[in-house]
């Protein structure tokens, strides 16, 4: 998948992917993908890149 190419070059460069949003309704294959990323680039220190994915403002004030 695209997205591990992408963080394994991240995190080359010491960028740490961080995802936020709503996991419910995300496929399976997805959802490992996005966590081998996270998993990745979790010892990079320079720079954070925060995803907001499947992310609503709705729908965080209704869990609030």
């Amino acid at each position: 998948m695209v997205l591990g190419q992408k963080a394994r070059e991240l995190a080359k460069k010491g960028v740490r992917i961080n995802f936020i949003g709503r996991r419910q309704g995300i496929p399976a294959e997805v959802l490992k993908a996005m966590d081998e990323a996270a998993l990745v680039t979790m010892s990079s220190k320079t720079m954070t890149l925060n995803i907001a994915f499947n992310y609503g403002a709705r729908g965080e004030i209704i869990d609030a």
